[in-house]
């Protein structure tokens, strides 16, 4: 018969011990998967309290937790100007929704612009995204120096001088 080590003994009884956990967690694995970004029992606007009814809008929702902390990752350098698009897009786009269908769709338009910036492990590959223009990078004002040059103390010009009119004293 062959010899058993300690450290077996004492793993055989541990997972006999943590079975009963691991089923349990197991079970509640798939019930959490499918939920949205935030609690849904402290929903309380028309808007969270259909997402967290509609189970498809809910998993949607809790992607675009996981897509937009990666863009703020990605984009740190201009996280105002994520921040501030992230407000629009609520006001303008999931919050006049008034279906699930309505929602679904603001949602799959949101996750298509924020694709791009995206690393590899948290791409969605089972959902099938609208074509959108992506989000690839954001140049925060202060760094934009073409589009908005920095203010500096500048003073008019002035020409002087005479208008010669060559054609009419016949040089030109």
């Amino acid at each position: 018969m062959p010899k058993v080590s300690k450290v077996s003994k004492v793993f055989g009884r541990f997972a006999v011990a943590a079975w009963p956990v691991l089923a349990a967690a197991v079970m509640a694995w798939p019930l959490s998967a499918a939920a949205a970004s935030f609690p849904c029992e402290k929903a309380k606007t028309a808007v969270e309290l259909a997402i967290c009814a509609s189970p498809q809008v809910s998993e949607l929702d809790e992607y675009l937790g996981r897509y937009y902390a990666a863009a703020r990752v990605a984009l740190k350098h201009a996280d105002e100007c994520l921040v501030a698009d992230q407000r629009q897009w609520l006001q303008t786009l999931r919050n006049p929704c008034k279906t699930a269908d309505c929602l679904q769709q603001a949602y799959l338009r949101r996750l298509s612009v924020l694709h791009a910036v995206q690393p590899g492990a948290t791409r969605l590959r089972t959902v099938a995204l609208p074509a959108e223009p992506q989000l690839v990078w954001i140049v925060p004002p202060a760094a934009d120096q073409v589009a908005a040059p920095r203010n500096r103390p500048t003073r008019p010009w002035a020409a002087q001088g005479r208008i010669v009119d060559e054609v009419a004293t016949g040089d030109g």
